[in-house]
């Protein structure tokens, strides 16, 4: 991997981080730096890869936050064992889909999302 890919994988972290740490949602910006600048990673790793940053951030932010906060964690820590199953679940099915397919699905639809949160910034917030 050349300098510039590490570059552009350092500025779309960090970016990435920050989209997150304000209104999440930066594997929008992680994700297609990822299959961008490392072709020969299959989708499934590259998505892995974005994941395991995600999982960082978060558990990161959840550390911060229950300093301040008074935590509910009868609450979240059944509904972190359901999002660890499911995401197994995801993670088995995005396994079948072969890479051919796999990288045109994944850009659409994180080019739609990312116009559906332009378009309407409060979406989910009430």
């Amino acid at each position: 991997m050349a300098w510039l890919d590490w570059g552009v994988l350092m500025v779309a972290a960090t970016a990435a981080g920050w989209v997150d740490a304000v209104v999440g949602g930066g594997g929008l910006i992680l994700l297609p730096a990822i299959l961008i600048t490392m072709p020969q990673l299959s989708p499934q790793v590259a998505l892995a890869t974005n994941k395991l940053t995600a999982i960082n951030g978060t558990a990161a932010a959840v550390l911060t936050f229950s300093r301040k906060v008074a935590m509910q964690w009868r609450l979240m820590i059944p509904a972190a064992v359901l999002a660890a199953a499911f995401a197994g679940l995801g993670a088995a099915a995005v396994s079948l889909i072969d890479k051919a397919l796999f990288i045109p699905i994944i850009m659409v639809l994180l080019v739609a999302v990312a116009a559906i949160v332009t378009m309407r910034p409060t979406l989910g917030t009430t």
